[in-house]
C-alpha cells in the first residue's frame, strides 16, 4: 500500500470548479507514432523520462495525488493535491507478444477505430479507476504517462486526474513536456501559470446572494442543498437524478476538411439571422446533435399516451456541451487547471429534426453568450463554495441518457506537432481509448494535419447502427469504428 506522507510545499487547495466528487475520473489521451527501427526503444524511453523528470521538477504538484480532507456526514470535503511518495513519471509496456494488441500498420489501414485501442491495454488508468493492474491502485496520482510498444509503432498515452485538470490544462502540459523532451527551458510566464495557487480564480457572489434558476441542470438534488434559495424557485420543481444508461458502444466517425467546410456552409445558408455567425464547431455539434435525434425517433412514442416511455416528440431534447471558461474569467489560457463549465441547449423533439441546420448551429452558438456564461459560471462556484456536499453537483445532473446528448470538443487542442525529440516525426492519429460505455456522450478529437475531425460517440447498438445508415450523416461522416 502507498504510504501518503506529507513534503513541505505540496499542499495545494483545488480549483472551486473542481470540488465536485462527480469528478474523480480521469481523462485519457494517446498519441501514435509509427516506429521504424525497433532498436531506437531505449533511446526514446530515456528522452521521455528525462523530459518527464523535468517536467516533474518544475511543476511538483504533478507528483501528487489527490485526496479529500475533511469529510464526514453530508461533508465530501476538500480536494487538495498532496505528495505521493513514490511515483513512476513513465510506465513502459511491450505489448509486441500480445496477440490481442494490433500492429501499427493494422492501425493505419483500419484508421485507428476505437475498438482497436482500449484504455485498459495502454492507458495508467482508466477513466472510471480502480482495474488491479493500474499503478498506485489505492491513490489518485494527478498525471502518468504510459509508453506502449506495438509492433511497428508507439502508443503514448497520457491520463489526468480530472479535479486537477480539464483537457485544454492536461494538453499544455503535454506540450511542457514536449519543450522538456526536446531540452527547451520554460518561459517565466509557463512556470508561474504552471504553479499558480488555484484559489481566487473564480469571484463568487456576495452573501445576500441567492440561487436562482441558473443552475437548474446542474444540482442533483437541491431539496439537500443548505444554500439560500431564490423565493420563486421550487425546490421540487428542478431535476432530480437521472436514470442510468442503458448498454452501449462506442465508435469514431471521421470528418473530412472538405465535408466540415460542405456542413458550415450548409449550417451558414439556413441561418435565422443575416448577421448570425456559426463556427465550424458549432456546425458539426449541430449535425451530431441533429442526426443523433433521428436516429433515436424510431424507439420514441409518437405521442405521450404511450406507455412504453415517458418521452415524447413533444419533450424538450437536452444537449450540453463543455466550454473552457478561461477567457471569459480573465484566467491565463495556458493554466493547466479544471476551468471548465457547460453550455446548454434544448429543442422539441419534433422541432430538432426538422429545423434547418443553421437554426441548430445558431441556438448552440448563442448559448456561448459570455454575460450569461460568466453568471453562471460565478454561481456555481459560490454555490460549490457555501455546500459542504458536493456530491449535489454533477455537470449533467438533468440529463436523460437515453434522449439527451452531452459533447466535448477537443478539436482545438493541438497535439498533432509534437514530436517529443525522440526522432519518429509527428503522430499518425490522436485518439481517446475508448473506456467503460456511456452512452450519449461524445468527443470531437483534435483537428488533424490535413484538417480532418474525428467524432467519438456512444450509443446504444439500435441507435449506432441507424446512425450509421442515416443518409444525410454519411454524406458527411464516414464511419471508422
Amino acid at each position: 500500500m502507498t504510504c501518503i506522507t506529507r513534503s513541505p510545499g505540496l499542499d495545494l487547495e483545488l480549483d472551486i470548479l473542481a470540488q465536485s466528487p462527480s469528478l474523480k475520473i480521469y481523462t485519457q489521451i494517446c498519441l501514435c507514432y509509427s516506429v521504424t527501427d525497433e532498436k531506437s526503444h531505449s533511446d526514446i524511453v530515456e528522452t521521455l523520462q528525462n523530459g518527464l523528470d523535468k517536467l516533474y521538477k518544475n511543476f511538483p504538484w504533478l507528483a501528487g495525488q489527490v485526496v479529500a480532507e475533511g469529510t464526514g456526514e453530508g461533508n465530501t470535503g476538500v480536494f487538495k493535491i498532496i505528495p505521493l511518495e513514490q511515483t513512476h513519471p513513465l510506465i513502459v509496456k511491450d505489448l509486441r507478444q500480445d496477440p490481442s494488441i494490433p500492429t501499427m500498420e493494422a492501425l493505419k489501414q483500419a484508421k485507428f477505430p476505437a475498438y482497436m485501442l482500449d484504455e485498459a491495454s495502454v492507458c495508467a488508468r482508466r477513466t472510471l479507476p480502480g482495474s488491479p493492474n493500474e499503478v498506485h491502485l489505492d491513490a489518485l496520482p494527478v498525471f502518468l504517462a504510459q509508453a506502449n510498444f506495438i509492433h511497428g509503432g508507439l502508443l503514448l498515452a497520457f491520463v489526468g486526474q480530472h479535479n486537477t485538470m480539464d483537457m485544454t490544462g492536461q494538453a499544455q502540459l503535454i506540450d511542457l513536456l514536449d519543450k522538456a523532451c526536446r531540452g527547451e527551458e520554460f518561459t517565466e510566464e509557463e512556470l508561474t501559470t504552471g504553479n499558480l495557487a488555484r484559489s481566487g480564480l473564480i469571484p463568487f457572489f456576495d452573501k445576500d446572494w441567492k440561487m436562482g434558476s441558473e443552475l437548474q441542470q446542474q444540482i442533483v438534488d437541491l431539496s439537500q442543498a443548505t444554500v439560500t434559495v431564490s423565493p420563486d424557485v421550487s425546490k421540487e420543481s428542478l431535476p432530480q437524478s437521472p436514470s442510468p444508461p442503458s448498454q452501449a458502444s462506442w465508435a469514431f466517425f471521421n470528418f473530412s476538411s472538405t465535408s466540415l467546410a460542405a456542413i458550415k456552409s450548409l449550417a451558414s445558408q439556413s441561418l435565422p439571422s443575416k448577421s448570425s455567425f456559426v463556427s465550424t464547431d458549432d456546425s458539426l455539434t449541430a449535425l451530431l446533435w441533429q442526426s443523433i435525434m433521428r436516429a433515436r425517433l424510431h424507439r420514441l412514442p409518437l405521442d405521450s399516451s404511450s406507455s412504453s416511455s415517458s418521452t415524447s416528440p413533444t419533450t424538450n431534447a437536452k444537449f450540453a456541451r463543455a466550454i473552457d471558461v478561461r477567457k471569459y474569467m480573465n484566467v491565463p489560457i495556458t493554466y493547466p487547471g479544471l476551468t471548465q463549465n457547460m453550455a446548454y441547449n434544448s429543442f422539441p423533439l419534433s422541432d430538432l429534426v426538422n429545423f434547418p441546420l443553421g437554426v441548430i448551429a445558431s441556438a448552440l452558438r448563442s448559448s456561448l453568450d459570455a454575460e450569461d456564461i460568466i453568471h453562471r459560471t460565478r454561481a456555481l462556484a459560490t454555490f460549490i463554495h457555501g455546500e459542504p456536499n458536493r456530491n449535489l453537483v454533477n455537470f449533467i445532473a438533468s440529463m436523460d441518457l437515453s434522449v439527451d446528448i452531452m459533447l466535448s470538443s477537443w478539436v482545438k487542442v493541438d497535439l498533432y506537432h509534437l514530436d517529443f525529440g525522440i526522432k519518429l516525426g509527428k503522430p499518425e492519429s490522436v485518439r481517446r481509448p475508448k473506456f467503460a460505455p456511456f452512452e450519449s456522450l461524445l468527443y470531437l478529437m483534435p483537428k488533424s494535419r490535413e484538417g480532418d475531425i474525428t467524432a467519438m460517440v456512444c450509443l446504444r447498438e439500435e441507435d449506432m447502427e441507424r446512425l450509421k445508415g442515416d443518409e444525410e450523416f454519411v454524406r458527411y461522416g464516414k464511419y471508422i469504428g
